[in-house]
């Protein structure tokens, strides 16, 4: 696909976007900044020979078809320096609903399903009654984590020690869980996987399916990060928090798809 280009002259990254078309969705910007690259969807549109583009009141690119429609030399000065992490964590104090930071600007959180839901209840109750009397306590998605230079809200997560009374950012988790769902599977088997790794008290990454009876593992082996896959009638091993729990307990109550 041949791209357009253009330079935003007082932040020193580079805008890329295709030729005007009438398709929505596709991913057509990249943004540089210091080296590092987000690419985001944006919504599109024919208008004369112009191509426009959607940006929501933060300045972050998405495809609310009812926001308004501002020219490209306006969303050069919408897309602003990174938000620090301090920054995020006063503004997301304000908001009426979470937010997830990943090291650049705010992620909208998104709904889950029944069998989400289901799986997220199986983890926490298999993880509470297996951790009780321990100094390891497992913690669900109303806790938040940094990790990296992101903040994270996993599914669950197990941290070992005292937390402080009121604490709202837990800085060093040890297993993380996060269940797949087709929306942010990318993100959660990319993104967060690298950020999860970069984090030293994060000793092991745990993706579950929805769709069928699966994890895959990963997990701290010296310096590298070692994945896995577990499937069927197996035993989700994490001896760093010394429990193990069988995967079938996990999706009790979960219907999957015919053939699964």
């Amino acid at each position: 696909m041949a791209f357009r280009r253009a330079q935003v002259a007082d932040q020193g990254r580079v805008l890329q976007w295709p030729a005007p078309t009438d398709r929505w969705g596709d991913p057509v910007i990249e943004v540089d900044n210091e080296g590092r690259w987000h690419m985001a969807r944006v919504c599109r549109r024919r208008v004369s020979s112009a191509v426009t583009l959607r940006i929501s009141p933060c300045g972050f690119p998405h495809c609310g078809r009812r926001d308004p429609v501002l020219s490209f030399a306006i969303m050069s000065a919408a897309l602003q320096r990174p938000m620090t992490l301090d920054a995020f964590l006063a503004w997301e104090e304000r908001q009426g609903v979470r937010w997830e930071f990943d090291g650049f600007a705010p992620v909208a959180m998104t709904g889950g399903t029944l069998e989400h839901s289901t799986i997220q209840r199986n983890l926490m109750s298999a993880l509470h009654q297996r951790l009780r009397g321990s100094p390891c306590q497992v913690q669900g998605d109303s806790l938040k984590i940094q990790a990296a230079e992101s903040i994270r809200y996993p599914d669950a997560f197990v941290a070992c020690g005292d937390l402080a009374r009121g604490t709202t950012v837990v800085q060093t988790p040890v297993v993380v869980f996060e269940i797949l769902s087709p929306s942010t599977a990318g993100v959660d088997r990319v993104v967060k996987n690298e950020e999860y790794r970069a984090t030293p008290s994060i000793q092991r990454y745990v993706m579950l399916e929805q769709d069928r009876m699966a994890a895959t593992v990963f997990q701290r082996a010296g310096d590298d990060w070692v994945g896995h896959l577990l499937t069927g009638e197996v035993t989700l091993d994490m001896p760093e928090i010394r429990v193990s729990v069988p995967l079938a307990e996990l999706y009790e109550g979960v219907a999957f798809p015919e053939g699964e």
